[in-house]
């Protein structure tokens, strides 16, 4: 654990590792015990299911309020980071269970720290606390609070967890148990300060962007949220400018850019949505809608330059995994690593049917979702381990490529090139029509020019959000396998209403603004 595990999330004293002390931590720190050895067994069955059931039982006497300490926190959220595989051994294919499992064990692991009392350390004070067991304390609450906004910002659910904000003035020097060791050892006060500042910005992103606000939330989605998206953008290059120069071992770098390019995903993504949501209203609401099929994005959209940074940023991710982070160390990384990997594939999938890119773009695509599937195949060693599960779920999306309808003109720009001629107000790029007689056994067909006109025929099937990795698994396996005879009724069915299958389900748009009166935690893009 100590070699492969604890450098991804070093809560763990370093005095815990100290062989000689081992008996006495499996007496006195009987959950933190339990946690390394369960997390670090995942991939020998035998001795993970003995584990895993000795630790169940651990927790299930927290749950009857048993006595619990520190070690009992930081040995939840090590469970939340490394959802094992057991409560998922018989399901095949992935669909996001993960992230319920680990919003279990951090809503387990703030409700004992608040009654511990663990919370107060989050702000400097003059404790006459052992300095030690203070630090120890602070370290895991900042951890709480990566945690729970991380696992909400997933979900779509609010934040229980009262953290460091920026008025706390946290630094790395304030976490001296992530000291190095040595010269030559990775410095981990440095990397949990980064990803305490990338998690301020998911926090603040989550907050403005999505989490219902009723009519403030409606007064963005008719496109008052540019300068929100500006100054987000802004947040995360004066983040890139400080940590991209951070010296550190090749797998903490990699999580870093993981989570900051997944970051810029989250943010710049809110504009795909909010462009595709005001399409499906104008369409709902056109008293002409069978005359008037849905536009591809392309550069002349106002959104343009959001869009193609998500677009970027999904690519990055995925190029990161599949250059760098190789399979050998996304086997030791948390979850949540995984996670990002998914979410951005299926980002892509939805972007490479909705918007312009020339054909080079989409083969570069659907090769880089090859090696990413076959990356994640890797770093499982079995066939019910995450990666094999998330490696089918993206097998079964990107089964079927789009057919496209062959078009005389033609324009070969690249998404960079999109996207200066976007800042520039350029438009009249050419035009582009899809075939309204082809068939769509796999999804809608996807024409590769640019075009102030492009448009799509869409083909039924259910709604799904690039962050709901359930809804996703209902779309890859129910209606991605049908055939274009099979669905041929429902087909005409909704291009009579003039909707589009990504963002719909039972014939209403995602949009539906009688969704956002009030505040509705469940509606998330």
């Amino acid at each position: 654990y100590e070699e492969f595990f604890h450098p991804f999330f070093p809560i763990i004293p370093r005095e815990t590792f100290d062989r000689t002390r081992l008996p006495w931590v499996s007496r006195h720190e009987p959950h933190l015990f339990s946690a390394i050895l369960t997390v670090a067994s995942k991939d020998n069955e035998h001795v993970h299911q003995i584990c895993y059931d000795h630790n169940q039982q651990l927790i299930s006497m927290i749950l009857a309020g048993a006595d619990a300490n520190v070690e009992a926190v930081e040995a939840l959220l090590l469970l939340s980071q490394w959802v094992s595989h057991r409560p998922q051994a018989s399901i095949a294919v992935g669909r996001g269970e993960e992230d319920r499992v680990a919003w279990m064990y951090i809503g387990t692991a703030l409700r004992l720290g608040y009654f511990l009392g663990i919370d107060r350390t989050s702000f400097k004070s003059d404790s006459h606390e052992d300095p030690a067991i203070f630090n120890r304390k602070r370290l895991v609450w900042s951890a709480c609070y990566i945690c729970d906004r991380q696992v909400s910002v997933r979900i779509g659910k609010g934040f229980w967890a009262r953290g460091p904000g920026p008025l706390s003035g946290l630094r790395s020097s304030d976490f001296p148990t992530l000291q190095p060791s040595s010269p030559s050892a990775d410095d981990y006060s440095l990397i949990f300060q980064a990803n305490l500042e990338l998690t301020q910005i998911f926090s603040n992103v989550h907050d403005i962007l999505y989490s219902s606000k009723g009519h403030g939330w409606k007064e963005m989605l008719e496109g008052r949220y540019a300068k929100y998206l500006d100054d987000f953008r802004t947040s995360l290059r004066s983040w890139n400018d400080v940590w991209s120069v951070l010296i550190c071992s090749p797998r903490l770098k990699s999580s870093l850019l993981l989570t900051y390019d997944y970051l810029r995903l989250y943010v710049n993504a809110f504009a795909y949505q909010a462009t595709m949501s005001r399409t499906l209203t104008y369409q709902r609401d056109s008293q002409h809608q069978s005359n008037h099929p849905m536009p591809l994005i392309n550069a002349s959209a106002p959104d343009a330059r959001f869009i193609y940074e998500a677009i970027d940023a999904g690519k990055s991710l995925l190029s990161t995994f599949n250059n760098f982070a190789n399979p050998e160390i996304l086997r030791y990384m948390p979850s949540c690593y995984y996670l990002f990997i998914i979410y951005s594939a299926v980002f892509l999938y939805k972007a490479r049917s909705t918007t312009t890119m020339t054909e080079d773009e989409r083969s570069d695509v659907r090769n880089m979702i090859n090696q990413t599937i076959e990356g994640l195949q890797k770093a499982s060693v079995g066939a019910n381990h995450m990666g094999s599960r998330y490696a089918r779920l993206l097998q079964m999306l990107w089964r079927k490529a789009p057919k496209r309808a062959r078009n005389k003109q033609q324009n070969k720009s690249s998404i960079d090139g999109r996207l200066n001629a976007a800042t520039q107000n350029t438009s009249n790029i050419g035009q582009s029509q899809f075939d309204p007689n082809a068939q769509f056994p796999g999804h809608l067909a996807m024409n590769n020019n640019i075009g102030l006109s492009g448009q799509f025929q869409p083909r039924p099937s259910g709604t799904f959000s690039w962050l709901d990795l359930g809804a996703t698994w209902n779309f890859a396996t129910q209606n991605n396998s049908g055939t274009a005879s099979d669905s041929e009724s429902d087909n005409n069915m909704m291009l009579e209403n003039g909707l589009s299958p990504f963002d719909i389900g039972d014939i209403r748009p995602i949009t539906d603004y009688s969704l956002l009166e009030g505040d509705n935690p469940n509606l998330i893009f």
